[in-house]
């Protein structure tokens, strides 16, 4: 369940405007929902442990405006593909003429305002027009200028706007009444007088139901032609809003929509308006055949959370909607869609850098994550093995260079090993070192396994450690390389990167009952006991999987409790020494 502090947070992310403040109820709901994987072996093991609540259970609220009469909107365009009609700006005086189809504005309404789901925000553009009016063509005759003034058009819209990055709602200032039988088109004529401004969400077309023109040395008025369904060959994602005495569309989703890398522990989460007594959930694969998983679900006006049990497929698209009902009224949500992470659930996993699910070229999305971008790379000399290994960045202005692997289904017992060097002749100690590190939460927080810095070039070194304390469903590990952007620095080399089932040589108790540690795991407090009263005091020496002293003291009763909780989550050899008496234990800190 999630606390008022997340979800408020999540509510601020959302972009929920939360001036002129009246009530919003945030509203959670833990309905069964069975959800399908292609590999269950790892996952039937890690899934959520989310209940079933008889009755929704309100996490909290705050206030927002609420307004006589719904908002609603018809969505037009799902794409993805970046445009950056209809303000143009590629050239400094520009128009664009967009026409959008009577099947898919619906019904007659009355349509206040417009919106355009901006990706680089936030831009400011100046001198905006914008006319409308309504067609019986399909598509543009020519690519000449509308010429507005003189063909019926309205002006809808003149000033200047500003372009946060998501949907931006821009009022228009003269309504347009649409009747549900023609098109609409749009005119917009930007004078900006200046380039690179909003880019925008757009959807592939195949037709001529767009134009374009530009200049850099004036307004290309009358008498101008420009091309019919420019480059990328697109029209512009639009809203067209509407009052409405129904319910109001379901909007703000969470995942955001085209959202990409969420995680397979996701819930979904959607904004519900004024006037909606219940809502209907619909979630799938398939765009056009999606489940009905929530039917008549309580409804409050604000926030509402789907818990969904389980872990989602990875690497998979994901499409729903929600349709907000009251009565024999009801207003459905467009089709969200988001892609889910890749994961690693199949062991051993075997990563030598010779595929393509670790550096990717766009449009194409990597399993794998670097920051900054592009700061590690395949590299085709200097591997341990196969073909290929990877290289970070040794001149670099963020003065790190970081590899992150994808979410890992960390089962119990496995190891990872690797191979890594810093072997350029030219090296001088001191000017960088590479890090390796683990995260049981996501990657908000790190905790360091080894790093490697020598003082002088070396060839590749394997590395080993136990990865038994972190095992989960949220598990990540990168290497992290540091740099001091110095020519005296030098790129390290990474490959055969393998997680197994194992230990790494840490021996299991060799004292049978001679002595014991409980608990075993802890959380860093735990008591030795030693059980067959050898000569006092003992030595205790616990070591970290690399040989090196972490922690040493003398036991001067047979029975004591020991505090270890500085030394941070991971699997330690514990020692005891005694004359001749030697025992030795694996130890584990969560």
């Amino acid at each position: 369940m999630k606390t008022n502090t997340c979800v408020e947070q999540e509510c601020l992310n959302s972009g929920i405007n939360t001036n002129n403040l009246t009530l919003l109820w945030v509203l959670a709901f833990t309905l069964p929902i069975e959800i399908y994987f292609s590999k269950t072996h790892i996952r039937s093991s890690m899934k959520k442990t989310t209940k079933l609540y008889s009755i929704p259970a309100i996490l909290g609220m705050i206030i927002i405006s609420v307004a006589a009469h719904s908002q609603n909107y018809m969505e037009i365009g799902t794409g993805t593909t970046q445009n950056t009609m209809p303000v143009y700006s590629s050239w400094n005086y520009s128009w664009s003429s967009l026409i959008y189809n009577h099947n898919d504005l619906g019904a007659s309404k009355t349509i206040t305002a417009i919106g355009l789901d901006c990706i680089n925000g936030p831009k400011t553009v100046t001198n905006q027009k914008i006319y409308a009016r309504l067609t019986t063509a399909d598509i543009f005759s020519s690519a000449a200028y509308e010429d507005p003034l003189n063909n019926g058009y309205t002006l809808v819209y003149e000033g200047d706007l500003t372009f946060q990055s998501g949907w931006n709602e821009i009022q228009l200032t003269t309504p347009i009444v649409y009747d549900g039988v023609q098109n609409i088109v749009f005119h917009w004529e930007n004078r900006w007088g200046s380039t690179y401004g909003p880019v925008f969400n757009s959807t592939l077309s195949t037709v001529n139901n767009n134009k374009n023109c530009g200049s850099d040395v004036g307004f290309p008025g009358a008498g101008s032609s420009g091309y019919l369904n420019p480059y990328p060959g697109s029209l512009t994602n639009t809203r067209f809003y509407y009052q409405s005495a129904g319910p109001a569309t379901p909007n703000n989703p969470f995942p955001t929509d085209n959202a990409g890398r969420v995680s397979v522990d996701t819930d979904l989460q959607w904004i519900l308006g004024a006037n909606t007594t219940s809502c209907d959930l619909y979630f799938g694969t398939d765009p056009a055949n999606l489940a009905l998983i929530g039917n008549n679900l309580p409804a409050q006006q604000g926030i509402n959370i789907f818990l969904i049990d389980g872990l989602l497929a990875d690497s998979t698209m994901h499409y729903w909607k929600v349709i907000a009902k009251n009565g024999n009224q009801q207003e459905s949500s467009p089709v969200w869609s988001f892609k889910t992470e890749v994961v690693i659930d199949e062991f051993p996993y075997f990563q030598g850098f010779e595929d393509s699910t670790v550096f990717n070229s766009w449009p194409v999305e990597s399993a794998w994550v670097t920051i900054p971008e592009y700061s590690w790379y395949e590299m085709d000399t200097l591997f341990f093995s196969g073909n290929l290994c990877a290289k970070s960045f040794f001149l670099n202005s963020n003065l790190q260079a970081i590899l992150q692997s994808p979410k890992v289904l960390l089962p119990h017992n496995c190891l990872i090993r690797y191979q890594w060097a810093n072997m350029d002749p030219m090296r001088v100690a001191g000017y960088d070192t590479t890090y390796f590190e683990v995260s049981t939460n996501g990657g908000q927080t790190w905790s360091t396994l080894d790093y490697l810095s020598p003082q002088s070039p070396t060839d590749y070194i394997e590395r080993t450690h136990s990865l038994d304390a972190y095992a989960g469903n949220n598990f990540f590990f990168r290497f992290r390389y540091r740099t001091t952007n110095n020519s005296n620095s030098h790129s390290v080399f990474l490959d055969d990167i393998r997680i197994e089932e194992g230990t790494v040589g840490i021996p299991e108790t060799t004292s049978g009952d001679d002595f014991a540690v409980f608990p075993n795991p802890s959380q860093g407090r735990f008591t030795v006991q030693l059980n067959q009263k050898p000569v006092l005091p003992v030595t205790l020496t616990i070591y970290d999987p690399l040989g090196k002293t972490v922690l040493k003291k003398e036991i001067s009763t047979s029975c004591e409790e020991i505090d270890a909780s500085t030394l941070g989550a991971g699997v330690y050899i514990l020692n005891l020494g005694s004359g001749n008496l030697k025992y030795q234990q694996k130890l584990i800190i969560r």
